[in-house]
């Protein structure tokens, strides 16, 4: 159909209206154009963003697992490691328990010597007593020397009185 305007050019809209309105409509075009990808690239950010959120999120998860599992981990070993140390309490208790049967041994080897202090520990003894005579003590002397379970005899203390006689203390470091 023919487009028939039957009133003045004049009143009708100027050329440089025409134009800007023109221009104003490709503008709206473009813009809604970039709008819409805008949208689309905002969109695709949150989807990824999304993703990753849930990737984290599960390994958060999956270390949180390892870090309980080896919490027990750890958890186990400290119970074995305490439960090593009784072992070798016990072991060195029954070592301390020989250690003080061979001291007794070589106080009921000479019946003139008195003990005073026996302190048994693990891998050593301490023994404080008292002899009547330089030679009970000499005699007990020799006898310890030449026991084979002690690897060091050290006299810490040594004393003599007329009325006690001979007061001593050794250390012993057993084998």
């Amino acid at each position: 159909m023919t487009n028939i305007n039957l009133l003045p050019k004049s009143l009708g809209p100027k050329g440089s209206i025409l134009k800007l309105a023109n221009f104003s409509q490709k503008a709206a075009v473009v813009m809604t154009a970039i709008f819409f990808i805008f949208g689309l690239f905002i969109g695709g950010y949150l989807f990824f963003l999304n993703r990753e959120i849930k990737n984290s999120q599960s390994r958060q998860e999956t270390l949180k697992a390892t870090i309980k599992n080896l919490e027990q981990t750890e958890q186990k070993l400290f119970l074995l490691k305490d439960r090593i140390a009784k072992i070798k309490l016990f072991y060195s208790l029954a070592d301390s328990q020989t250690d003080f049967q061979d001291v007794g041994s070589l106080l009921a080897g000479n019946p003139s010597v008195l003990a005073t202090k026996v302190a048994v520990t693990p891998g050593k003894v301490t023994l404080n007593g008292m002899a009547q005579g330089s030679q009970t003590f000499g005699d007990f002397l020799g006898v310890l020397v030449l026991s084979p379970n002690y690897k060091s005899i050290n006299l810490s203390s040594f004393s003599f009185s007329p009325e006690v006689g001979y007061s001593f203390g050794f250390d012993l470091t057993t084998k």
